[in-house]
């Protein structure tokens, strides 16, 4: 709950759907990569260098051996 309710200035709340669209815009990275980038875009969306909430995010990679 830390990650979505974390508010901005603006009294937003970065919310479920701002996940998905960081997560979906770094869809090609690996999971570290996808998971920095999503906590970089969350500090910048709330303008904090220290968070007042917890956060908690779990990343998990699926591999397929199709080709």
């Amino acid at each position: 709950d830390g990650l979505t309710e974390m508010m901005n200035e603006q009294n937003e709340m970065y919310s479920v759907q701002r996940v998905l669209d960081v997560m979906m815009q770094n869809k090609d990275h690996t999971i570290q990569q996808g998971v920095k980038k999503l906590l970089d875009h969350l500090r910048e969306f709330s303008g904090l260098s220290k968070w007042n909430d917890d956060v908690s995010l779990i990343g998990i990679e699926t591999i397929s051996d199709e080709k």
